[in-house]
């Protein structure tokens, strides 16, 4: 049976740039549908949280602090209707620990993955607000040690095209659009 839908994974570092290049791809693809994990975090009070304990701070980098079963819920909702644009029919799942979930990776047609060095990372996330806020020390602690694990699950994953955070998102959002406008018109035929 023929797939409706393109599945674009969009993961990597956090403050790499994967939700401002997905804000674009939405202006090169209309009607594209886009899930993104960050909507899917559990609220502070839930008991599956892990907390750091020199910080007394949850690790939100954790699978734990997910709701891993409402987002695939959701997906495949997105995935059983009729894509609105017959064009376009690209449904993007984002996020920093996508890959990690074997469902979600089973169902990716392309496989992207951003990275940043630690030093532009840390530059990068210390001006982001968060809520909760970063207490100081988690990025050492939970931040960049969590992401080197993801990092590494991922780039042992076949089809992983991987994107550096540092180039342009202009060149980046050209490579990212190359790839599906590959995949698209591959499938039209």
């Amino acid at each position: 049976m023929e797939k409706k839908w393109l599945v674009v994974g969009m993961c990597g570092v956090t403050c790499g740039g994967k939700t401002s290049i997905v804000k674009q791809l939405k202006e090169d693809f209309p009607g594209i549908v886009v899930i993104a994990q960050d909507d899917y975090f559990f609220p502070p009070e839930a008991p599956s949280h892990v907390v750091i304990p020199e910080l007394n701070h949850v690790n939100y980098e954790l699978m734990s602090s997910l709701d891993m079963e409402r987002m695939r819920k959701d997906i495949q909702k997105a995935l059983d209707l009729q894509p609105t644009h017959k064009q376009w029919p690209v449904l993007i799942i984002e996020g920093f620990a996508i890959y990690r979930d074997s469902w979600i990776t089973e169902l990716c047609d392309l496989r992207f993955f951003l990275t940043l060095d630690r030093e532009e990372c840390y530059r990068r996330r210390i001006v982001r607000v968060y809520e909760p806020p970063d207490p100081p020390g988690y990025f050492e602690l939970a931040v960049w040690p969590e992401y080197l694990k993801i990092a590494q699950e991922a780039f042992s994953l076949p089809g992983i095209i991987e994107l550096d955070g540092q180039r342009s998102q202009k060149e980046t959002r050209a490579v990212v659009v190359q790839h599906i406008q590959e995949q698209l018109k591959s499938r039209s035929k």
